[in-house]
């Protein structure tokens, strides 16, 4: 890796972001007036707006002839991970009814907080001093790619955010601690979830591979795996979790591969909930199957499993692939109601067909001491076609008992 080439990379990157020059192309004057829950970053023009050609990982190996680069003296310097702390002024935030967790905001790092992590114990004082202006100046200017700006946003992350492939290869080899990776925008975002976000599993595996912290959350909670399911990410999903060879391991990653699968975030759902309440069975089948993640675990708000979310919102294609995992198909909620309970509160007849043929019982009985007959008053082809599979269900069992007895 050619350090004047990154020099140059960043020189013409930072004129085209640092100042946010409304005359350049795709920049806005002002983020102030592009602030939206549904956006990946936390201001600059969403990534959607560009169309750059992805780049593949082979035309630029991330872990193959790197060369860190890093003084001596920066990599004797005490490193501290950022972690986020609630600030004085989130301490009366708007409360969500839905959110399980404190409610307490993205705090990005500041560029005095960033040179804090990289700053010496006290004993070594004299290291610092020892450090030449030129020396400073480098260090400075590279820790540049990783400092939030204004408003929250790094370099790495913009380059992410837009595409920018080979740029963000670059920024990624050369970061002189993991830490750095996980620096937060503000929707407490990292450059993992936005590798996720904006689907390039090129650079979800070398993020992964140079030590960015998967169990990270944003301010939802997710983990970039909770955002890879959500959105039925498949190749994501496998550059996160598929253990790193060899050949590919710089062994900078912590976390042993695969993660945690069943991890919640703050809503209490798991990467299977979200799979399942998106119908995308191809990501279901992935988790329980080759990461065998809990099938009957519930969600924390009501008790929910995937099937109740998948059969409730109708998700086919899910609520089939999971039948096949064979799950708790009577599994309860908090208020002990089974998947075929909603389904017939809702007169979802294939739903309940289909459930039925799993094995789904009919005699189950809520909290409130509804069955599904009743429930289905108001869905009176429903109703019948539970009768009759009662029916069936007692001709079986007499069929069943007779054989006994004979």
């Amino acid at each position: 890796m050619d350090r004047n080439d990154v020099d140059k990379d960043f020189a013409s990157f930072r004129s085209q972001l640092g100042d946010f020059n409304p005359s350049h192309e795709g920049m806005p004057s002002s983020k102030e007036h592009m602030f939206d829950p549904d956006r990946l970053d936390s201001g600059i023009e969403s990534y959607t707006s560009f169309d750059e050609s992805r780049c593949s990982s082979m035309q630029n190996p991330y872990t193959r002839n790197f060369e860190p680069i890093v003084t001596n003296q920066l990599s004797k310097m005490s490193i501290a991970a950022p972690v986020s702390q609630p600030e004085e002024r989130f301490k009366s935030v708007d409360t969500m009814e839905d959110r399980l967790d404190s409610g307490f905001q993205s705090t990005s790092l500041t560029e005095d907080q960033i040179k804090m992590l990289v700053a010496p114990k006290e004993e070594s004082v004299a290291q610092k001093q020892e450090l030449t202006e030129e020396e400073k100046s480098s260090v400075d200017e590279l820790l540049q790619w990783y400092l939030p700006d204004g408003e929250g946003d790094t370099y790495l992350q913009l380059a992410i955010i837009q595409k920018k492939v080979d740029m963000a290869f670059k920024v990624i080899q050369m970061c002189p601690m993991p830490e750095l990776l996980d620096v937060t925008n503000d929707n407490q975002q990292t450059a993992l979830h936005l590798a996720v976000l904006t689907d390039q599993p090129e650079l979800v595996r070398c993020l992964v591979a140079y030590g960015a912290n998967l169990t990270s959350k944003d301010r939802q909670g997710n983990t970039a795996l909770h955002a890879a399911c959500e959105r039925g990410l498949a190749a994501c999903l496998e550059m996160l979790t598929v253990k790193l060879d060899a050949d590919e391991d710089p062994g900078l990653q912590k976390t042993t591969l695969p993660q945690n699968v069943n991890e919640r975030n703050y809503f209490g759902f798991t990467p299977l909930h979200l799979a399942a309440i998106n119908n995308h069975g191809h990501v279901v089948k992935s988790l329980t199957n080759d990461l065998h993640c809990d099938v009957n675990v519930g969600d924390l708000k009501s008790g929910r499993t995937a099937l109740h979310h998948a059969v409730e919102r109708r998700c086919m294609d899910a609520t089939r692939t999971l039948l096949r995992c064979n799950p708790d198909v009577n599994a309860l909620t908090y208020n002990e109601c089974s998947a075929l309970h909603l389904a017939a509160a809702r007169g979802l007849r294939s739903e309940a067909k289909t459930l039925l043929d799993n094995g789904a019982d009919l005699y189950l009985i809520t909290r409130d001491d509804y069955d599904v007959f009743e429930l289905a008053t108001e869905h009176p082809v429903l109703q019948h076609a539970l009768r009759d599979a009662e029916k069936k269900f007692k001709l079986r069992f007499r069929s069943e008992q007779q054989n006994v007895i004979g």
